[in-house]
């Protein structure tokens, strides 16, 4: 070939990628215009008030308020969205983040734990939104029910699946799936069949509200009044600004991308009862926490039939999801003024208004008087996110929101229920779940209605053919020792039992995780690799004892290794020698070079025998196989895979030489 012809070829070559990489971006263009006209044409009307209940049943504020005397307890699930674990000032475990003091106070989210239970080993239901709520909402893994992956626009796939420099792992986007992502303002998100925790406290006589982010579908016929809710006032959106973009009352973020893009896509609107859209009059934690309080009011104010009737109040901030806005007020706050300016007093600032927004709901119950017969349930969807280019935000934890690491699926799950619960409980013991959630407030308002009725738990006379399956576990037994062996109600849990060994699975498409008793692992096939963890004396995951005990580094190997009946080489003592309380010292027979040093609080006394930690290892994995086959199929496809480094934010060079997955959503 001539050199002429070479260059010929070549600027061919260059025009046919250029042309590509361009409309890809024209692509993303595209969406973002669509986005932003939907945007700009949405009729939202101006700020009005919201008048809940009835008028007739609604009384002033100011009356005198009349004790709850229903024997069934309210119940209040408040939901952060995307709270890092070192979020909360009480419950971090990290001291070098109080030495660099960048966070707030949060004094009124840690009084649910003081008032009654910290659950200290609390996962989420996944590791990003709307899976995650999936399983709040059903008490299912949310892979049971198809809910797998968050369903995002086209556009929003592109823009994450963006090429990366040739030194970091490239994203994947599924091009091939595009006709198999449906319309989400045509197609429900949880399928109508599944029941959901509104549907079966309503079967127990609940009158049930829902306040914040929704993100379970989009219009009239998958709002929350279609699930069950008897009223609302939400945005359906996975995100929402605070205030006007505009809105002298804000601070926001700068040079931050997702923000960016973000701000430019999302309205500010509420809609109360699939009514008018309608802009909020505060910055939307206050305006949220505002009218739960004012409907909280409302309904102990009560002086029909139905002044006893239970009520059942989901309250989903979406404080501190992006955009990062915060209410100048608050940033300008002197509690605040040690934190660096920009980003990581935004960040603390809206830290800040959630947890004031929790306390005004809280006095709301106090004043009202129905404090003592309401279970208050704290926690978060997920760990915190990447892109808040934060480093400390999970700390001491490894791992973001979309991995399957601590970082991303160990949320705070706080409870108190003063009537029945004794305070200042923790449960350190046993790893907990969102899944835990649906059968222990089924079990609690059995309860109730065995001892009102004066029923034993042989008594058919309650139970219907309403029928509920759940993956979760009761966790009355746990917080209620003297309860009586009373069974829940008309549910059927495939957990083992209390003394069982607990199973929690997680799945996002290739990427896989399972908590097993005390050891954790994780399978990927992008990289292929596996992490096994003895997650209770490592919560941090810094040691894969798949690699350095038993040299796994793939799926492969792992399938190998526990399908080899030749286990002999590898029952080589772990020993543990303990040097002082501050550090423990782990030094393998086979390898006297390897030594790895692990902080405390995680010392542990005694021999671990690595024929052990082999068959925890293969159990887990069967065990994991096992679930896997059990979950049904994702209802949509995921349409990006998107590289994640496990120790770098957003705002830092992910490189190939780095630990990272990439994880499909």
């Amino acid at each position: 070939m001539s050199f002429s012809s070479s260059l010929l070829l070549f600027f061919a070559l260059l025009a046919v990628i250029t042309s590509l990489l361009f409309y890809s971006q024209l692509e993303i263009i595209a969406g973002v215009v669509h986005a932003r006209w939907r945007r700009f044409s949405l009729q939202i009307a101006p700020t009005r008030p919201v008048t809940w209940l009835s008028p007739q049943l609604k009384q002033s504020n100011s009356a005198s308020p009349k004790p709850n005397t229903s024997k069934l307890p309210n119940v209040l699930i408040i939901v952060a969205d995307d709270l890092g674990f070192n979020d909360l000032s009480d419950y971090s475990v990290d001291p070098d983040f109080f030495e660099t003091r960048y966070g707030a106070n949060t004094p009124n989210i840690n009084s649910i734990k003081e008032n009654g239970v910290n659950f200290a080993q609390s996962y989420s239901g996944h590791s990003t939104c709307t899976p995650s709520r999936t399983a709040l909402f059903t008490g299912r893994f949310p892979t049971q029910t198809g809910v797998e992956f968050t369903a995002v626009p086209r556009f929003f796939s592109k823009f994450a699946t963006r090429r990366r420099s040739k030194d970091a792992p490239q994203p994947v986007y599924n091009k091939h799936e595009e006709d198999n992502v449906p319309n989400l303002w045509d197609n429900d998100v949880i399928p109508k069949h599944v029941p959901v925790l509104s549907d079966m406290l309503r079967h127990h006589g609940y009158k049930n509200y829902f306040l914040g982010k929704w993100d379970h579908g989009f219009g009239t016929h998958r709002s929350p009044l279609a699930r069950g809710f008897d009223e609302s006032l939400s945005f359906q959106m996975g995100a929402s600004q605070y205030l006007k973009p505009n809105d002298p009352r804000l601070v926001a973020a700068k040079g931050v991308a997702f923000d960016t893009l973000l701000t430019s896509i999302l309205s500010f609107y509420v809609q109360h009862n699939n009514g008018p859209m309608f802009e909020p009059d505060l910055y939307m934690t206050d305006f949220l926490a505002r009218e739960a309080s004012s409907l909280i009011y409302a309904l102990g104010n009560r002086s029909d039939v139905d002044a006893d009737q239970p009520w059942y109040m989901h309250l989903a901030f979406n404080a501190p999801h992006n955009p990062f806005q915060a209410l100048r007020t608050d940033y300008e706050a002197p509690e605040l003024a040690h934190i660096p300016e920009g980003l990581p007093r935004i960040y603390a600032a809206m830290i800040l208004a959630l947890d004031r927004g929790v306390g005004q709901v809280l006095k709301a119950l106090r004043d009202s008087n129905q404090h003592e017969n309401t279970i208050v349930i704290f926690t978060s969807d997920n760990g915190g996110a990447d892109y808040t280019s934060l480093p400390y935000v999970n700390s001491p934890l490894r791992g973001w929101k979309l991995t399957l690491f601590e970082g991303g699926i160990r949320v705070p799950m706080f409870l108190q229920w003063p009537a029945s619960v004794s305070a200042g409980q923790v449960v350190s013991d046993r790893p907990v779940s969102h899944i835990d959630l649906v059968p222990t407030l089924l079990h609690a308002i059995r309860q109730r209605e065995l001892e009102a009725e004066e029923l034993t738990d042989d008594d058919k006379s309650l139970e219907t053919t309403f029928q509920v399956k759940v993956d979760g576990e009761s966790l009355l037994p746990l917080i209620m020792p003297t309860l009586p062996n009373c069974r829940p109600p008309y549910y059927h849990s495939f957990h083992g039992g209390a003394d069982k060994k607990r199973a929690l699975f997680w799945r996002s498409g290739h990427y896989k995780a399972l908590r097993y008793g005390d050891m954790k692992l994780q399978l990927a096939g992008r990289p292929n690799k596996v992490w096994f963890f003895h997650i209770t004396q490592d919560p941090r995951e810094e040691h894969n004892l798949a690699e350095t005990l038993f040299g796994i580094s793939s799926n492969e190997d792992l399938h190998r290794y526990c399908h080899d009946a030749q286990h002999e080489s590898h029952d080589n003592e772990v020993l543990f020698a303990s040097t002082d309380a501050s550090s423990v010292n782990i030094v393998y027979a086979f390898n006297p070079n390897s030594t790895m040093t692990m902080r405390a609080p995680l010392v542990t006394a005694g021999p671990l025998d690595a024929h052990a930690l082999s068959r925890e290892m293969c159990s887990s994995y069967a065990k994991l196989v096992e679930l896997d086959a059990q979950q049904q199929p994702a209802l949509w496809p995921a349409l990006a895979e998107i590289p994640m480094c496990i120790d770098k934010t957003a705002s830092q060079s992910c490189l190939l030489t780095d630990e990272y997955v990439v994880i499909p959503n």
